[in-house]
C-alpha cells in the first residue's frame, strides 16, 4: 500500500516538474505584457487568449508528456500495480486540467485533446515502463 502511494507521489512530482519546465517555456515564448498583474483574474483571462494556437499545441504536448511521464514514474515505482498507478496519475492530472478549464478560458481543441490524451498517454507510460507485465 504504501508503496503504491509513493508511485502515484514519485509520478505526480514528476509530472508537475514537466508542467512547470513547459509553463516557464511558454511564458518565454508568449510573454505576458510588461506590468500586467496575472493575480488579477481578468487580466490573467485575456493574457491566456492572447497566446497564439502554435504556442497553445506547446503546452498540451507539455501537459500530455507530463501525463505520459506520471504513468512511466508511477509504474517503475511499483511494476506490479503499473496499469493501475499509470492510470490513477493520468486521472488525477486529468482532473486537475479540467479544473484548471473551467477556470480559465481554453479553446475547445485544446480541452478536447486535453480530456481525450490524458488516461491513454498515462496508460502508455506505464506501459513503456513494464514491457512484460
Amino acid at each position: 500500500m504504501l508503496q503504491n502511494i509513493l508511485g502515484v507521489l514519485v509520478g505526480l512530482f514528476s509530472a508537475i516538474i514537466i508542467v512547470t519546465i513547459g509553463d516557464a517555456v511558454v511564458g518565454y515564448l508568449a510573454p505576458p505584457p510588461i506590468g500586467s498583474d496575472l493575480k488579477n483574474p481578468e487580466t490573467l483571462k485575456a493574457y491566456l487568449q492572447s497566446i497564439a494556437d502554435p504556442v497553445l499545441v506547446l503546452m498540451l504536448l507539455f501537459w500530455l508528456s507530463s501525463s505520459f511521464a506520471a504513468g512511466y514514474a508511477s509504474a517503475r515505482i511499483v511494476p506490479a500495480s503499473a496499469r493501475t498507478l499509470s492510470l490513477i496519475c493520468g486521472g488525477i492530472l486529468l482532473f486537475g486540467t479540467l479544473l484548471n478549464m473551467t477556470m480559465l478560458p481554453h479553446p475547445i481543441w485544446m480541452m478536447i485533446l486535453s480530456v481525450v490524451g490524458y488516461l491513454p498517454v498515462a496508460y502508455a507510460g506505464g506501459k513503456l515502463a513494464t514491457p512484460n507485465p
